[in-house]
């Protein structure tokens, strides 16, 4: 009977053990989702240049760490953002703030294709008035040698009164 007893006890403790384990676990421990979610926000300042989420170096892993600790804690992503650019500069953000002077390199490529598009319709613009006048001028040049009287007019109404003349002898 008391082997029976030892059995039972073991199997209970042994049961009891197992679930204070289980209940050990944090409740509320990132997901490999949620860090890749807000890793997404940063790259990796090794020299990789990588996106955090896909950076396979050494400090991309404790970044995503550092990320997973703070999730853990209950921080929001706003949150771990600040702490993150506080403790390791703007540098390591994927994109730039969009406020003060960060805000130009927003701004910016589109001010710079707007001109661009603006001086290309300009010398479209320049070359289609650069080929009116052209024609223009070559139209009244043309104009201009139809009304002249040419050296060569002047020669054949010398020949075109010969050939009357001749025609004239013959009775043509």
């Amino acid at each position: 009977m008391k082997l029976g007893l030892n059995i039972r006890k073991i199997a209970v403790t042994s049961l009891l053990s197992l679930m204070l384990l289980t209940l050990a676990q944090p409740v509320n421990a990132a997901t490999s989702s949620e860090i890749t979610d807000v890793a997404r926000e940063f790259i990796c300042n090794c020299g990789c240049n990588k996106m955090l989420p896909v950076c396979d170096m050494q400090c991309g892993k404790d970044f995503k760490k550092i990320i997973g600790q703070k999730i853990d804690a209950d921080w929001n992503r706003k949150k771990i953002v600040n702490y993150m650019v506080k403790n390791y500069n703007e540098q390591i953000l994927a994109a730039p703030t969009k406020k003060g002077f960060n805000l130009t390199a927003w701004i910016m490529p589109f001010v710079v294709l707007g001109l661009a598009g603006a001086g290309v319709a300009m010398v479209i613009v320049a070359w289609g008035k650069g080929a009116e006048k052209k024609e223009e001028e070559r139209l009244a040049t043309v104009a201009t040698e139809a009304k002249k009287p040419d050296e060569s007019d002047k020669k054949d109404d010398k020949y075109r009164k010969q050939l009357d003349e001749e025609l004239k002898k013959h009775d043509w």
